[in-house]
């Protein structure tokens, strides 16, 4: 590793810090309270004290504030630290990055605390709120997750009722809910995201004035979670697995400058500095490209940096215009150096017209398919933020201009959102709709008229695809009134045929799986007369019942993790059926139910199970949260159902006692370790009894296998080589196609394949699959985009990507982007799967901490100078996810349905720029589907639109352990499959004829060129040449 490691690491920290300098956000700052000097703090809040990770990045906030002395309430600081040690929860998890939000209660403020703090000399109080949120998690609009707790809410309010000046620390991974603003009094609110090595360091500098915070916001904060128009159609309770972005282009700032809201709290572009700026002789020029220059001065008493932002407004309805576009689009932006007070920089702008232009999707304009640059005024504003810009100048074109024809991409979005505040009906043309889509949102009809008149024992099928799993009320029509359905027709789901009994109202419930399912209608008499089925998605809020047993049926869960599926099933023993949660295949992985519960207190808590495995204690393999907070499990047991023959039983365990509120609560199951049982029902019942805290079980067997680890080798190098081989390629390029004519089909089927076999302890996730007898080695991959994700070593713990993009500082990026190939060198990783560019579509989203922005064009830059940086180390960037990824729901189900010119204009437009201006090496494609087909399956995506509109050859390669087909993909166009492949799939393919050779090599000739750019792959080939 080599002796300048703590040199190397000092330097690597000391740019995690500037990062963080630059990047945090000064929001709001009253009677400027801020900077502190020397004032003395009250810091408040449990997450003063809290090293929670939010994908690997949070370290602690109060140690780094006394290191950099910030003078602060030490007895009071002492006291948070106290009731975090007797009060935090033991959470059994075996890894943080896939939770979110387990935290513990706000330690409650007497008066008498309150009298000794003012007592003691603080003038100020600094409240600290955190929320974490990660891959696989989106956030969920409920108290203690978007919304602020109960125990927040009272901190809140006694602080602000003490105290005359307050800040509010931010320390969340994107926004919540700000309505609690308009009640309390809070002069200052910081911005800092997840914390990263050097940001607490840097928040001291900050709050004592020796920095000046220089960050803006990359995305709009606003009120409450129904501001934002994508929120009736984003994440489960939005449409599940089916994504209508009905919002189309109108994202973030876009549509709120649009269509205009009070309720924006902090726009986009907004961040204030201890001192003002001075925007003046500002020079317009327009010939074949747009000239925008300025002077910026500063006016104020600190130094500091400001940030210039340029949008354009291009024609409007209002004036003519027949395509709809957002008021404004930001289309360039610079940042000055750190001007003393009175010292000015100027500022240059340069802008393609032709990237100004839109998307005609429909032919509005008389070509469908292009983007066409409309006649009419153009006009330009500049200033340091979307809310804060005065007019730079403009020009009005004559004639409509078509700037470029492109490939048509079907859409399976049935309407949209217009510029005028209608909604548009869209020609859905997507080649998929092989499925009834049930929406969790509205009553479902499904036409099942074909079953009519069908004699005793014959059959309909029919394939759903419910939007949420879960129970359904199932209703019929045209049926013969004088008998009930079950006598007509027999319902099977995937197989299982499910037992109705009709509810109160003469409905059916019926729980249907999160994925695609069949099912199947036969007719148990002639003519049985049923013409249509309706499907209704039940409401999933459980009333407990404080005087007798209540049940929770698990498959009607209110929100579920990824992968997690509900099945029925027939009890072997007993001869019922029910139906039961399933898949909890990684630790992590939850469920959520929403209860009501008149009567609070002490409930005991049993679950209904299967489990074919040892005897296990609950607690060791299961953790249950109550509102986000951690409840005990004592003692309770999973023990293994099956009996000798194999036949499932289901049973159930003995009781805890847990603590639910009094009102509307949320029971959350998370699987702390696997195999994990199938669970069927919880059942709570009224204890007398007083929860204990939970045994501490721990498997120390299973840690210390798992601390001692090392990646297997598939196929170790033996030196052995054979026919034409890599470096032959590398010193002569024509031999690329005799390279790949020699291979076997199962040689080629290794080319385009990823295994996790062949990773060293660097490489943390995986390579291509190496082919030593031909040459060809493995390159490594780490995980990003905040610094390197690894396993067991102590690589840089970069802030979050939206605090580095937050910086608005193009020179940063690029320096972020050497950094880390110098990182990724030192490591050995050869490709590193960032940079993260997917739209902020709505705040919930759970990874939006690791992308950039709400805006396609500020994504785009910010990607480029790191992809730029990086390879120029001989380090691949990998960028990511290709496209329309919002919601981390289900994301290998998720279906995005999406308009052309939305994904033309937003989603795909950052992925474009990128392309353009960088050339990354590889992108990663997404795990969900695009108007019904999986993004690495539709050639349109893959081949048509980057190869041959963008002029792009690198490399496209899956999201890991995607559930695609690996032919399909290669039929797309798509090069290689992670973290592994189908090769014996592929290989059989080619034998048999439905794949080509000549298809093959295309993907395998692009993976073999992109490795011979990487710096680690040239000195293996030079060695083989030694």
């Amino acid at each position: 590793m080599g002796d300048n490691i703590n040199a190397l690491q000092e330097k690597w920290y000391d740019f995690s810090q500037k990062i963080a300098e630059e990047g945090i956000v000064l929001l709001k700052n009253e009677n400027n309270v801020l900077p502190l000097l020397n004032k003395k703090a009250a810091i408040f809040g449990a997450a003063q004290m809290e090293n929670f990770r939010s994908d690997e990045s949070d370290l602690y906030l109060i140690n780094e504030l006394e290191k950099n002395g910030i003078n602060f309430d030490r007895e009071l600081a002492n006291d948070y630290k106290s009731w975090a040690e007797s009060n935090s929860k033991d959470r059994n998890f075996r890894t943080n990055i896939m939770v979110q939000n387990e935290f513990d209660e706000e330690m409650p403020i007497s008066e008498d605390v309150f009298k000794r703090v003012l007592s003691g000399g603080a003038e100020t109080a600094m409240i600290v709120i955190r929320r974490s949120s990660s891959e696989n998690c989106d956030m969920t609009a409920e108290k203690g997750d978007y919304l602020l707790s109960d125990s927040e809410e009272r901190l809140i309010k006694a602080v602000c009722r003490h105290f005359k000046d307050v800040i509010l620390l931010l320390k969340i991974g994107c926004c919540i809910d700000l309505s609690f603003l308009d009640d309390n009094k809070i002069n200052a609110v910081i911005y800092t995201n997840s914390f990263g090595n050097g940001t607490a360091a840097a928040l001291a500098r900050i709050l004592k004035g020796e920095v000046n915070p220089s960050g803006k916001l990359t995305y709009t904060m606003a009120k409450r979670i129904s501001d934002y128009p994508s929120s009736a159609n984003f994440g489960q309770h939005g449409g599940g697995l089916i994504q209508d972005y009905k919002e189309d282009i109108f994202v973030g700032y876009r549509y709120f400058k649009t269509f205009g809201s009070e309720n924006v709290v902090f726009p986009f572009g907004h961040g204030l500095s201890y001192t003002n700026f001075k925007l003046d002789n500002i020079r317009f020029e327009k010939s074949d490209k747009i000239y925008v220059e300025l002077n910026v001065t500063n006016t104020g008493k600190y130094v500091g940096k400001e940030v210039v932002q340029l949008y354009c407004s291009a024609p409007q309805l209002s004036d003519g215009a027949v395509l709809g576009k957002p008021l404004m689009e930001l289309c360039g932006f610079e940042k000055t150096r750190l001007l003393a007070p009175g010292e000015s920089e100027t500022l240059r702008f340069e802008v393609d017209p032709d990237e100004l232009a839109s998307y005609d999707d429909t032919g509005a304009l008389g070509e469908k398919s292009v983007f066409v640059s409309e006649k009419g005024s153009y006009n330009f504003f500049i200033g340091n933020s979307i809310e804060n810009v005065t007019l730079a100048g403009g020009y009005t074109q004559k004639e409509n201009r078509i700037i470029r024809k492109c490939s048509n991409i079907a859409t399976a979005l049935p309407e949209r959102l217009s510029a005028d505040g209608t909604y548009e009906r869209l020609p859905v043309n997507s080649a998929g709709n092989l499925y009834t889509a049930i929406s969790p949102l509205e009553k479902t009809k499904v036409d099942v008229h074909g079953i009519a008149e069908l004699s005793k024992g014959e059959s309909l099928d029919l394939k759903l695809f419910p939007g949420v799993g879960g129970g359904y009320a199932l209703t019929f029509s045209g049926r013969d009134g004088n008998k009930p359905v079950t006598e007509l027709a027999e319902i099977r789901i995937d197989g299982i045929k499910i037992k109705l009994a009709p509810t109160a109202n003469s409905q059916y419930v019926i729980s249907l799986p999160l994925r695609i399912c069949d099912l199947k209608l036969t007719a148990l008499c002639d003519n049985p007369g049923i013409e249509s089925l309706y499907f209704e998605k039940i409401d999933t809020t459980v009333t407990v019942d404080g005087d007798k047993p209540t049940v929770i049926k698990c498959s009607n869960y209110y929100e579920g993790s990824f992968y997690l599926e509900v099945s029925n099933y027939e009890d072997d023993i007993s001869n019922t059926s029910d139906s039961y949660i399933t898949n909890f295949f990684i630790s992590g992985m939850y469920a959520i139910y929403k209860l009501y519960v008149p009567q609070g207190g002490a409930y005991d808590i049993s679950f209904k199970y299967s489990y074919n495995a040892e005897t296990v204690a609950v607690n060791n393999v299961m953790t249950v949260a109550v509102s986000n907070i951690v409840q005990p499990l004592g003692t309770m047991k999973f023990e293994n159902t099956y009996l000798p023959n194999g036949k499932r039983r289901f049973k159930n365990t003995d009781f805890s006692t847990i603590e639910l509120p009094k009102g509307y609560v949320y029971l959350k199951i998370i699987s702390a370790d696997i195999p994990f049982p199938d669970i069927s029902e919880v059942v709570l019942s009224k204890s007398s009894g007083k929860t204990v805290k939970a045994e501490n079980i721990t498997d120390e067997a299973r840690d210390k296998k798992d601390k001692e680890a090392v990646p297997g080798m598939l196929e170790p190098d033996n030196g052995i080589r054979s026919g034409i081989i890599l470096r032959n390629v590398y010193d002569n390029p024509e031999l690329m196609r005799p390279f790949l004519e020699q291979l076997s089909d199962e040689e080629l089927a290794v080319i385009v394949s990823g295994t996790s076999l062949n990773r060293t302890p660097y490489g943390d996730v995986g390579c291509n699959h190496p082919l030593y007898l031909r040459g060809v080695p493995a390159a490594q991959t780490a995980d990003g985009p905040c610094g390197l994700r690894q396993q067991g070593l102590n690589p840089t713990r970069y802030p979050m990507s939206v605090i580095l993009a937050s910086s608005f500082n193009k020179g940063l990026y690029s320096e972020y982007g050497e950094i880390m190939g110098e990182e990724c060198r030192f490591y050995g990783v050869d490709l590193w799967l960032a940079p993260s560019i997917n739209i902020f579509r709505n705040p919930l989203g759970g990874r939006n901490n690791s992308y950039a922005s709400e805006d396609p064009y500020l994504s785009g830059i910010f990607a480029s100078e790191q992809i730029k940086s990086i390879q120029k180390c001989g380090v691949g960037a990998v960028l990511k996810h290709y496209c329309a990824n919002s919601t981390e729901y289900e994301r290998l189900k998720s279906n995005s349905r999406v308009s052309e010119r939305a994904l033309r204009e937003i989603y795909m437009k950052g992925f474009e720029i990128a392309v353009k201006r960088a050339d990354p090496w590889a992108i990663m494609s997404s795990y969900n589907s695009v108007n019904d087909t999986k993004v690495c399956e539709n050639r349109t995506l893959i081949t048509e639109i980057p190869r041959k509109e963008w002029n792009w050859d690198g490399i496209f390669v899956t999201d890991w352990w995607n559930d695609s087909n690996h032919i399909k993909e290669l039929k797309a166009g798509h090069d290689l499959k992670m973290a592994t492949g189908d090769i014996s799939g592929v290989a059989k393919a080619l034998g048999d004829g439905i794949l080509t050779r000549e298809e093959v090599y295309v993907c395998a000739g692009r993976v073999l060129k992109m490795l011979l750019k990487l710096e680690t792959v040239r000195e293996f080939i030079a060695k083989e040449g030694a």
